[in-house]
């Protein structure tokens, strides 16, 4: 019928292509005289880009980092995650994306649509972490100042930086985890577009008695919701948890930090052998679809075509709705009375504003801070913007009070005023 069907096959490296198609024509065939001759033409071109996502390429951000929600729930925060293949071209459309939050409720997945997808996380119950040495709720409320050891001791935000997480109270973080299959991440030193080797030789073979050495790679643990912020699996309040039992001391265990919940690993295979209900390190091996074959063939295989779950995280801070206020000097020490005297004073007075939720943490973003004063003079700006932020603390404001000449007493009055979404 005049018709011929040619198959095209990707290769590992992104690129444009063409088919040619060439005929040979029999002038006999064609009532012609002559020789043969031949017909070509080209196809539109085709594009090679797409692959599985890759670690690397693997990001997922929040709208809003400090929603609030710590005691209000239908508070929202828009979760977007985007996922490249290897050459950082997006993934295919279609491919989901699974997520799990630590506290509140969350979209269970979304489809990848031109490399980004996009799902709603809402603030449901509460989020309040417990001291494990007293099972108390480790806030800031009066009488339960548990973590706040000698430097601000009554009311008001607890200052105590250095050992956070260990002892600060920082309640209402909320880790959220995405995942999907794909590869890990390795450096192309040569540009073959494969997980392979330096072929110190050229002769195609991979021969490390020669010093020909693998591409370096990112080698995956099972992924976990890293639920109190150390960087590992476990804590230390479940011996063992981050590796096998006999190794509860090994090196990935020694910053296990109390105070955060118990992690919770992400079975990558559930369905499988591999899914055995702990938490797998890393097999040691690259695992993507770009494993050279011949490294894979091998008795013992040096990368494997199987895929892993790729994996980002982001913290969101429930922040609580209600301010914590607090004025000091520069010690800093409470105001004596709550009384600043500028009495004789030729140049100022710098007094310290300390604002934060009833957990220690950042209030609300987008919470405005006023700050106006009677029979005295304040320098510089006198409105603050809490900032859409995920960093522990909260929010630490310079006052500088100079005296306006009159004797009489005066103040200084601070209104906060959260957003409306956050009630």
């Amino acid at each position: 019928e005049g018709l011929v069907t040619a198959t095209v096959n990707s290769g590992s490296i992104p690129t444009a292509a063409q088919v040619i198609a060439t005929i040979t024509v029999d002038p006999d065939m064609v009532a012609s005289s002559g020789d043969e001759y031949e017909v070509s033409t080209v196809s539109s071109t085709l594009s090679v880009s797409t692959g599985l996502p890759d670690q690397g390429s693997f990001s997922v951000v929040a709208d809003i980092l400090n929603p609030g929600g710590g005691n209000l729930d239908g508070i929202e925060s828009q979760i977007t995650i985007r996922a490249s293949d290897a050459f950082n071209n997006p993934v295919p459309d279609g491919t989901t994306i699974v997520f799990t939050t630590e506290y509140g409720q969350i979209e269970p997945q979304c489809s990848i649509e031109n490399g980004a997808c996009t799902v709603t996380w809402t603030s449901a119950g509460g989020s309040v972490l417990v001291s494990p040495a007293t099972g108390t709720l480790r806030t800031i409320t009066a009488g339960n100042l548990t973590g706040c050891p000698g430097v601000f001791p009554g009311t008001g935000p607890c200052l105590n930086e250095a050992t956070f997480p260990d002892e600060q109270i920082y309640s209402g973080r909320n880790t959220i985890l995405a995942t999907t299959l794909g590869e890990e991440s390795f450096v192309d030193a040569n540009g073959s577009g494969l997980y392979d080797w330096i072929d110190l030789d050229s002769d195609g073979l991979y021969e490390p008695l020669d010093g020909e050495t693998l591409e370096i790679f990112e080698d995956l643990d099972e992924a976990f919701v890293d639920e109190n912020e150390d960087g590992v699996f476990g804590n230390d309040l479940t011996p063992g948890a981050c590796t096998s039992a006999a190794d509860p001391d090994g090196p990935e265990c020694v910053n296990w930090i109390t105070g955060g919940g118990e992690d919770t690993h992400v079975e990558t295979f559930p369905e499988t052998a591999i899914g055995n209900g702990v938490f797998d390190r890393g097999n040691g091996i690259y695992n993507g679809r770009l494993c050279h074959p011949d490294l894979e063939s091998l008795g013992t295989p040096l990368c494997s075509f199987e895929p892993v779950l790729v994996r980002d995280s982001v913290v969101l801070v429930m922040s609580g709705n209600t301010p914590v206020l607090s004025l000091r000097d520069n010690s800093p020490r409470a105001l004596h009375d709550g009384v600043v005297d500028l009495t004789g004073i030729a140049t100022s007075e710098t007094v310290i504003l300390y604002a934060s939720d009833f957990q220690n943490g950042r209030l609300p973003a987008g919470t405005v801070i006023d700050v106006a004063v009677t029979n005295c003079d304040i320098a510089g700006t006198t409105t603050f913007e809490v900032p859409n932020s995920n960093d522990e603390g909260f929010t630490v404001i310079s006052l500088t009070l100079s005296n306006d000449g009159d004797t009489s007493e005066g103040q200084v009055n601070i209104e906060v005023t959260t957003p409306e979404s956050v009630g």
